[in-house]
């Protein structure tokens, strides 16, 4: 076993953090954490290059409506927002600044490509290459952030445009089980590094660039929970040999992905 020791500010960071008018983001990525998919469209590295071999398989027909946003970019559509549809309806499809997904870089709204295109409320149809990207998303790390049904949990209107990344291995684990970011975040707690939670994903259908390396096999990983304080520095315990994801949560821990590559 290996000590990693982690600054205070591991909790607030990583593709796991949950970002809602309960927990605000506490730190943006930065230029050098960006990378650009279209003029004015930009996610974190590892986000872009996921997405990018996702919209390729699953066809043109696809548009880019919003990544990566600024406080201020953020805080100027909420007020164009309340200004054109009012408080309820800015309240239901607008993050408040400094609450917002798009400014973690982690998030995407998409749209059918096509004239007319809605900025807030794209339409993403269960049809075509909509329907393909819905189907293949989980295995590229991606989820449907508001899905109908969740409100009451996430606070936010159903959102069919809205993908949010957080990893192969918890998409495909939110996916399987129905469990919103909120409902895994607390589902996370439950399992220890003396009891992990184990995910495996099937074969990929080609080679991609996953954070441990490109695997065109089989991929199983453990994951726990280790808890955190605002504030404090962490030390946690890690397998010698074994390469490992850290992420907190942005509420009160972080969580430790590993691998377990299998051909």
């Amino acid at each position: 076993m290996r000590y990693v020791h982690l600054d205070s500010g591991v909790l607030h960071r990583g593709e796991l953090i949950l970002v809602n008018r309960d927990h605000p983001l506490k730190q943006e990525p930065g230029p050098s954490q960006r990378a650009e998919l279209a003029p004015g469209c930009e996610l974190t590295r590892q986000a872009a290059s996921m997405l990018k071999p996702l919209l390729a398989e699953t066809g043109p027909g696809i548009a880019l409506v919003s990544g990566w946003r600024s406080f201020d970019e953020q805080q100027q559509i909420f007020r164009d927002s309340l200004r054109a549809h009012g408080e309820k309806f800015t309240r239901q499809y607008v993050a408040v600044p400094g609450c917002s997904e798009h400014q973690t870089g982690l998030a995407i709204d998409l749209g059918e490509d096509r004239p007319g295109l809605d900025f807030l409320r794209p339409s993403f149809p269960d049809r075509g290459p909509c329907a393909a990207f819905l189907r293949r998303k989980a295995e590229f790390g991606f989820i449907l952030r508001y899905p109908a049904g969740k409100e009451s949990v996430t606070g936010i209107a159903s959102e069919p445009w809205h993908f949010r990344y957080v990893g192969r291995p918890h998409a495909w684990e939110m996916e399987r089980l129905g469990l919103t970011l909120e409902e895994y975040v607390d589902y996370l707690r439950g399992f220890s590094q003396a009891s992990p939670l184990h995910v495996t994903l099937p074969a990929l259908e080609r080679q991609i660039e996953v954070p441990f390396g490109a695997f065109p096999c089989k991929e199983t990983y453990e994951i726990w929970f280790v808890p955190a304080k605002r504030g404090e520095s962490l030390t946690i315990t890690l397998p010698d040999g074994r390469g490992a994801v850290l992420s907190g949560n942005n509420v009160d821990g972080v969580a430790v992905t590993c691998p377990e590559v299998t051909a």
